[in-house]
């Protein structure tokens, strides 16, 4: 993931990750220079997550993000 992350343009998050919970989306696309779609965005939980900080940094080809079903209640960090 690391290594190819300059490779990268599309993520798609299947129905079956709104199962998943993860506690930090910290640097998750951090310098994703190339990543262009998101696809399936709505399927991520943010129930539990506390930290959002630099989640999309330097992403900078992606244009346009749809998080509006983001629950952000515990998210401390969103730098």
């Amino acid at each position: 993931w690391a290594t190819n992350k300059i490779k990268i343009t599309r993520v798609v998050f299947e129905a079956s990750f709104a199962n998943a919970r993860p506690t930090t989306c910290y640097a998750w696309f951090k310098t994703f220079y190339n990543l262009e779609q998101i696809e399936g965005i709505e399927n991520l939980n943010t129930v539990n997550v506390t930290s959002m900080s630099s989640m999309f940094w330097s992403c900078v080809v992606l244009t346009s993000l749809d998080v509006t079903n983001f629950n952000t209640a515990n998210v401390t960090d969103m730098k």
